[in-house]
């Protein structure tokens, strides 16, 4: 029942919603590109991150569910449950040394202090961020949202996650089902950012493969003959399937502020980050306690731990 009432998506909607997917950071600081460090220092990883985005959205504001609605008051936006908009950034106020505002590009993503030259497509929890952490100004073209919001997976995340934890336990380190438990857990989300496909695979009888083959031969990838009476083809067709995209978009957000909420305490308190990749981060040994620290007052939990 995790996904109840949570709708799939297809055709334009669906195309839009993912121009608001945006994956791990893997990010060196531009400051200390090629240079040697020395020294000790801390690699700070998150605790399942994946997971911990489900668990706090669903607790926060919970997975967008029911129909998406075309945004007619773009003034609105932040008081739907969720939303994904096309946003045209005029100014960035606030500089960080690890910059959270990310730039699609046919090479990847460029993460930049700089106003971008193209509209982006982001959900309400990117530019929530963006208005926090960088001081963003901006306008809002476009955008669809939803205004529900369920929190059925929040239990079960917590209860897998702690399955695990036990399971690790008792058996002094990981398991094959502890490792099933942690690929459940990750792909409960990732199954909702499935691509669509442009092929599919026909079995033919022997008798009718020259006359298919003659009608079709523009929509053929390819073919084999599996024996004297078959012949596999793969053809192209129409995708006709659907997906919960702005699902996966809302966790891999959620995720992404996480870590976001750590960086600009670093950054606030002039703590030098060296290095991210997606849930972790690298910086001075001795400055881990004082983040910590900083990062209990600015935000009333702890960092450091082993729970979500």
């Amino acid at each position: 029942d995790c996904y109840t009432n949570c709708y799939k998506v297809a055709g334009v909607l669906r195309d839009y919603c993912n121009m608001a997917v945006y994956g791990g950071r893997v990010c060196v600081n531009q400051k200390y590109i090629k240079t040697m460090l020395e020294g000790r220092f801390g690699d700070f990883d998150g605790v399942s991150l994946y997971p911990s985005a489900i668990y706090r959205l669903c607790i926060e504001r919970g997975l967008p569910a029911g129909p998406a609605y075309k945004m007619e008051d773009f003034r609105k936006w932040s008081t739907y449950n969720y939303s994904i908009m096309t946003v045209k950034i005029t100014a960035v106020n606030k500089k960080q040394q690890m910059p959270m505002i990310a730039v699609k590009t046919k090479n990847g993503i460029n993460y930049t202090n700089d106003v971008p030259e193209e509209n982006m497509v982001i959900d309400s929890t990117t530019l929530e961020d963006y208005i926090k952490f960088h001081h963003i100004e901006y306008k809002i073209l476009d955008g669809v949202y939803w205004n529900i919001g369920t929190s059925n997976m929040a239990e079960l995340v917590k209860n897998l996650f702690n399955e695990r934890v036990n399971i690790k336990k008792k058996a002094g380190g990981d398991t094959a089902l502890s490792n099933v438990i942690k690929l459940m857990l990750n792909s409960a989300y990732g199954k909702t950012l499935i691509k669509k496909t442009r092929k599919t695979t026909k079995f033919l009888d022997y008798s009718l493969y020259n006359d298919f083959i003659v009608n079709n031969f523009e929509n053929i990838y390819g073919f084999r003959k599996l024996n004297d009476k078959q012949y596999e083809v793969e053809i192209t067709e129409i995708d006709s399937s659907f997906n919960r995209v702005h699902i996966g978009a809302s966790v891999l957000s959620m995720s992404r502020r996480i870590m976001n909420e750590v960086f600009d305490v670093c950054n606030t308190h002039n703590l030098p980050i060296y290095y991210t990749d997606t849930d972790s981060i690298h910086l001075n040994y001795d400055d881990t306690k004082i983040l910590a620290e900083k990062y209990r007052e600015e935000y009333g939990r702890e960092l450091e731990g082993k729970d979500l």
